[in-house]
């Protein structure tokens, strides 16, 4: 099912309800584009993740992906998470323990069915490789750093080739400077998947080291949306000045 013939990337209205809550947010994603999405706890940012990925149907709106449609309430159309074009980082990993880095890269190729054996795992190596963990191949997640672990689980979801990419606090587990070093690390190597990236995130520095452009979500909507200097220099809202330690908005 198709929305519009050429409409690259991510075009989406999420609206989903979880108790009393409801999440409306309008966003859209060109490909090689990161857009990092930030809030206080209970804003929507995980409702919001979940929706795109398809872990929680919407209850409007529509989300389409390159033109391809995922998900109509209206139109009862529903794309199941696995059939999905899109790539997942939990903010725990979640790597498999009992398998190898390799075939935890591999994973998704041979799951979907999207290559063989051997294929997956020459798609595997040349990941890692592209990950700076060439040779890691052979071991086993518990042997890894937390930098080294956040990247195999990256190589795991850009493997399958996703045109959808969503990082869950991709930064907050890891020390001060494997923080740094990953987010230069990352920050040169997202667009370059020509992925829509969309990176959730606490942190005002690692979104705005990140992102190309911000979202700021309350309350279940959009408080304020731009790139990072402008949203730094003219904070919108007293939340997002404080954000970034800048003067808030006087009232008026």
């Amino acid at each position: 099912m198709t929305v519009q013939e050429g409409a690259a990337g991510l075009r989406a209205r999420v609206v989903v309800g979880r108790g009393a809550f409801t999440l409306d947010v309008a966003l859209d994603v060109a490909p090689g584009e990161v857009v990092g999405v930030l809030g206080p706890n209970g804003a929507g940012k995980s409702s919001l993740l979940a929706a795109l990925a398809g872990l929680l149907p919407l209850r409007d709106g529509l989300v389409a992906l390159d033109g391809e449609v995922l998900d109509d309430p209206a139109a009862d159309w529903f794309v199941e998470p696995r059939h999905r074009p899109v790539g997942v980082v939990f903010q725990d990993y979640l790597l498999f323990r009992h398998l190898s880095v390799r075939d935890n890269v591999a994973f998704g190729l041979r799951a979907r069915r999207l290559a063989s054996r051997r294929d997956a795992s020459a798609t595997a190596d040349a990941w890692l490789d592209r990950m700076d963990l060439s040779g890691f191949g052979p071991r086993r997640p518990a042997t890894l750093s937390g930098g080294q672990a956040q990247r195999v689980a990256l190589a795991r979801a850009l493997a399958t080739g996703p045109r959808l990419l969503l990082l869950d606090e991709p930064l907050a587990a890891l020390d001060a400077t494997t923080r740094v070093d990953l987010r230069a690390f990352l920050r040169a190597t997202l667009p370059a998947t020509g992925a829509a990236v969309l990176v959730v995130t606490h942190d005002p520095t690692d979104a705005a080291g990140l992102a190309d452009r911000l979202v700021i979500l309350d309350a279940g909507a959009v408080a304020a949306a731009g790139r990072p200097a402008d949203l730094a220099e003219n904070p919108p809202t007293r939340y997002v000045a404080q954000l970034f330690g800048a003067a808030a908005p006087e009232r008026r």
